[in-house]
C-alpha cells in the first residue's frame, strides 16, 4: 500500500491528474481513512484549483485528525479559492499554530485573507480593523521566523497603500537597524521622506 501511495503522489507532483487520482482510489477501497490518501487526494484538488473538492476531502481528515497541519493549510487556501474569507482566516489561525515550522508564506496567505474580509460596501471602521489584524499577524509571522523580508516587505506595502507613513518609516527604521538589504530601505525611506515633503530628511536617509 505505501509503495501504491508513493507513486500516487509521484504522480501528482508530476501533474498527472488522473494516473494520481486512480492510485488514491485503489488505496481508498481497502483503506477510506487512510491519512496520507486523503491528503493527497485535497492536495490534488487544491494543486487543480478545484477548490470545493479540495475543502471536501481535506474535511474527511480532519474529521480523523483535527489539528492536522497539512489539512488545515489546504482547508485554508480551498476557503481563500472559494471567497469564504473569514472560514479561511479560521483555519489559518488553526494552520499556524499545529505547524512546526511555519514558513513566510502561511503568514501572508492569512494576512491577504484577512484583507479580502471587508467587501466594497465595508465601512472605514471595518477596513481598518482588518488592517490592523493582517498587520498583527505579519508582526507576529516576523517576530516568530527571524524577520524574513518577504513579511516586513509585505507590511510595508500595505502600510503606504493604507497611507500610513508613519507605520511605514518606523518599519523601515526597524528593517535598517536589523541589517536587512541596508541600502534598498535607506532609498525607500528616502522615497518616502521626499513623497511627504521632508526634504532635509530624506538627504540624511
Amino acid at each position: 500500500m505505501q509503495l501504491l501511495l508513493r507513486r500516487a503522489d509521484l504522480h501528482r507532483h508530476e501533474k498527472n491528474w488522473q494516473a494520481a487520482l486512480l492510485d488514491y482510489e485503489k488505496v481508498a477501497t481497502t483503506q477510506p481513512e487512510n491519512q496520507r490518501m486523503l491528503l493527497g487526494r485535497a492536495q490534488l484538488y487544491l494543486d487543480q484549483n478545484s477548490y470545493g473538492a479540495a475543502a471536501e476531502w481535506s474535511a474527511r481528515l480532519l474529521e480523523l485528525h483535527a489539528d492536522h497541519a497539512n489539512a488545515l493549510v489546504i482547508q485554508a487556501r480551498a476557503q481563500s479559492g472559494l471567497g469564504n474569507f473569514r472560514s479561511a482566516v479560521r483555519f489559518y489561525d488553526r494552520a499556524i499554530k499545529n505547524i512546526d515550522n511555519p514558513a513566510p508564506e502561511h503568514y501572508l496567505e492569512h494576512a491577504r485573507a484577512i484583507l479580502q474580509i471587508p467587501d466594497e460596501n465595508a465601512g472605514s471602521e471595518a477596513v481598518s480593523k482588518a488592517f490592523a489584524e493582517a498587520i498583527a499577524i505579519i508582526d507576529s509571522g516576523a517576530q516568530r521566523l527571524d524577520n524574513p523580508v518577504s513579511l516586513h516587505s509585505f507590511a510595508l506595502e500595505q502600510e503606504l497603500q493604507s497611507a500610513k507613513p508613519t507605520a511605514a518609516l518606523k518599519r523601515i527604521d526597524r528593517l535598517v537597524s536589523l541589517n536587512l538589504r541596508l541600502f534598498s530601505w535607506h532609498l525607500k525611506k528616502a522615497e518616502l521622506l521626499i513623497s511627504l515633503n521632508r526634504l532635509n530628511e530624506a538627504c540624511l536617509a
